[in-house]
């Protein structure tokens, strides 16, 4: 029986992103799932990136909190 991204969100903790995050896209390259991307502070594309995520999308791996050189990701308490 195969689970979909879908069903781990539901039970697997999604990463946290932190105030630190300055947008580098490290992350969003290293999910291979595709639950993060980039946005940026105004919705007319100016001011600074911020990655975001799409929880229906992560499935908890954790892949992406190596790949930040800032450590803006963590793991929830």
């Amino acid at each position: 029986m195969k689970t979909s991204a879908n069903n781990f969100s539901e039970t697997r903790p999604h990463p946290v992103i932190l105030a630190t995050c300055t947008g580098c896209g490290r992350c969003v390259a290293a999910c291979r799932f595709q639950a993060l991307s980039l946005t940026t502070e105004q919705e007319n594309g100016y001011g600074c990136k911020r990655a975001v995520l799409s929880a229906g999308r992560c499935t908890g791996c954790m892949d992406c909190l190596p790949a930040c050189p800032h450590q803006a990701l963590e793991e929830p308490l």
